[in-house]
C-alpha cells in the first residue's frame, strides 16, 4: 500500500524521519527507520536521507506493507472526492491515485490584536494581542494553566487547548497538519501575562532560537515585600519536586571569574536603605548608571545588551508549571534553604544558573513595584530569586511573601515582549493588581493598566 502526504506550511523546516515517525504513528518505530534506509519513503518521487529538511507543499510518499490500523488513523483528514486528479490537501493521507504537481497552501491570514471570544477562564478569556502567519503572542489571565500533564486528570481547560481550539474555529492552521501550536516559554498557573506561541515549525524553531541567544527581551511587574536590590541577581536554582518549589543557592563569581568559591544556601535579607534620595532610593541618574554598565539602553524602558545564553521565561520552556489548584494563601511558607540543601545541590545535575536584572520604580509602606527583565528560564525563578534576596512577591504565601488582603495569587504579571523581528507588545497590568498598587499608594507612572 502506497500513502501520501502532502506537507503543510505548519510542518515545514522538520527533517524527514521525525515527519514520518509522526505521519506514520501506527507502524512500529523500526519499520519506519527500515522504510527510510530501504528508499521506500520519498520526497516529491524521489530518494531522500533520513535528515533532509521538508518544505511546504513537498510530496511525502511511503510503500508500506500493510494498511494501518483502523483503531488510530496517521491522520484525520477529508477524504480526496472521486476522479478529482489533484493530489490530497495538503496535510492528509491518502492511497496514491494519480500524481500532480503539489499545491502550496495559503498562509493564514494575520490577525488583528483584541480580545476573543468565550475562553476557559470564566469572565476572563485569554486575548490574542499579536499574530503572523507563524508566531502568536497571547494574553494569559491569572488561574489558568499554560499547559501540564494534570490537566487532562483534573479535566481542566488550558491555554494550549484554548489557542488550537480558536486556530482551528478561524481555520487559521492547515488541515491535518501533524504540527500543533505550541508555547514557546510558560507562566505559572497565577502568573498573568505574555505567552508566546510557534503557529508552525518555522515560527517554533525561531522563538526557541531567541529566547535561547536572549533576543527575546522578556519583562515583568511585580510587587514585592521592602525594597530589593537593583541590578543583576544571580543565583543557581534547585527543584525541589516533591515539595514542588525551587530552592535558591547564593551563586559563586560569575562562571569563568578567577579564585571562584562554592555555592553557599542563600538567606534571605532585609533591604540595606540607599544613598540618594530622602526614602533610602536611588539618587537621579542611578538607574541610567546601571543601563549604562549593563549595556542597556534607556529609551522607553528597553533594555538590551544580555549576554548570550540560555532563555525563556517564567516557567521556563519545558518546565513545569505550578500546577497547585487555586492560591497558596492558606498554605505555610516552605523553608526555601534546608541543612542539605547546598550539598545536595552541587550535587545535583538539575542545579541550573539563573539571572534576572531588576528596576525598582517605587516604593511605599514595606512594599516596591519592580519592573524584572528575565535573562533566563526557570521553573518559578522570580519567586524563588527574589525569596532568596529577601523581598518575595507580595501575596505568595509558598515563597515566604506577606499576605495582602484583596490579593489572592503571587503579585506578578508577564507584562511586555519584544522579539528581534519588530515585535513588541505590552499586556496591560490586571485590575487585581492595579487595585493593590493603588491602595499601597504605589506609583503606576510609565505602567499600562486595564481600563
Amino acid at each position: 500500500m502506497r500513502v501520501r502526504y502532502v506537507v503543510t506550511t505548519a510542518d515545514e523546516g522538520q527533517r524527514l524521519h521525525r515527519l514520518a515517525r509522526r505521519w506514520l504513528r501506527d507502524v512500529p518505530l523500526s519499520a519506519v527507520f527500515r522504510l527510510l534506509r530501504q528508499g521506500r519513503i520519498t520526497v516529491n518521487g524521489r530518494r531522500a536521507p533520513h535528515n533532509a529538511v521538508v518544505r511546504a507543499g513537498d510530496v511525502i510518499e511511503a510503500e508500506l506493507d500493510a494498511t494501518p490500523s483502523p483503531s488510530r488513523p496517521p491522520v484525520a483528514s477529508p477524504r480526496v472526492p472521486r476522479g478529482r486528479p489533484d493530489p490530497p490537501e495538503a496535510g492528509s493521507m491518502a492511497p496514491l491515485r494519480q500524481a500532480g504537481p503539489p499545491r502550496r497552501p495559503d498562509a493564514p491570514t494575520i490577525a488583528r490584536p483584541g480580545r476573543l471570544g468565550p475562553g476557559p477562564a470564566g469572565d476572563r478569556t485569554p486575548a490574542i494581542v499579536y499574530e503572523d502567519p507563524d508566531i502568536l503572542v497571547v494574553h494569559k489571565p491569572a488561574g489558568l494553566l499554560t499547559h501540564g500533564a494534570d490537566h487532562a486528570r483534573r479535566q481542566e481547560p488550558t491555554l494550549v487547548d484554548w489557542v488550537r481550539e480558536e486556530l482551528a474555529r478561524r481555520g487559521a492552521l492547515p488541515q491535518g497538519s501533524l504540527f500543533q501550536p505550541s508555547p514557546a516559554h510558560r507562566l505559572d498557573r497565577n502568573t498573568s501575562g505574555l505567552v508566546a506561541f510557534g503557529k508552525t515549525r518555522r515560527g517554533a524553531a525561531r522563538l526557541a532560537a531567541w529566547l535561547r541567544s536572549r533576543q527575546a527581551v522578556k519583562e515583568y511587574v511585580a510587587v514585592v515585600s521592602g525594597r530589593p536590590p537593583e541590578g543583576l541577581v544571580h543565583h543557581r536554582l534547585r527543584r525541589d519536586r516533591q515539595r514542588r518549589l525551587t530552592l535558591a543557592l547564593e551563586p559563586s563569581p560569575r562562571p569563568g571569574a578567577a579564585g571562584t568559591a562554592p555555592p553557599q544556601a542563600a538567606a534571605p535579607r532585609a533591604a540595606a536603605p540607599r544613598a540618594g534620595s530622602a526614602d533610602g532610593g536611588p539618587g537621579p541618574g542611578a538607574w541610567d548608571a546601571h543601563r549604562a554598565g549593563h549595556g542597556g539602553r534607556s529609551a522607553a524602558g528597553q533594555w538590551a545588551g544580555a549576554p548570550a545564553g540560555s532563555g525563556g521565561a517564567q516557567g521556563g520552556r519545558g518546565a513545569r508549571p505550578d500546577g497547585d489548584a487555586g492560591h497558596d494563601a492558606g498554605a505555610q511558607a516552605a523553608p526555601l534553604h534546608d541543612a542539605g540543601a547546598q550539598e545536595a545541590a552541587l550535587r545535583d545535575a538539575e542545579t541550573r544558573e539563573a539571572s534576572l536584572r531588576v528596576r525598582v520604580l517605587d516604593s511605599r509602606h514595606g512594599f516596591s513595584l519592580c519592573r524584572i527583565q528575565l535573562l533566563t528560564g526557570r521553573s518559578h525563578q522570580i519567586r524563588a530569586q527574589l525569596a532568596a534576596t529577601g523581598h518575595p512577591l507580595a501575596g505568595d504565601a509558598k515563597y515566604g511573601g506577606p499576605r495582602v488582603e484583596g490579593l489572592h495569587r503571587p503579585a506578578l504579571h508577564g507584562y511586555r515582549l519584544v522579539l528581534p523581528n519588530g515585535v513588541d507588545v505590552v499586556a496591560p497590568l490586571p485590575a487585581d493588581l492595579t487595585r493593590l498598587c493603588r491602595r499601597l499608594g504605589l506609583s503606576l507612572r510609565g505602567i499600562r493598566t486595564e481600563g
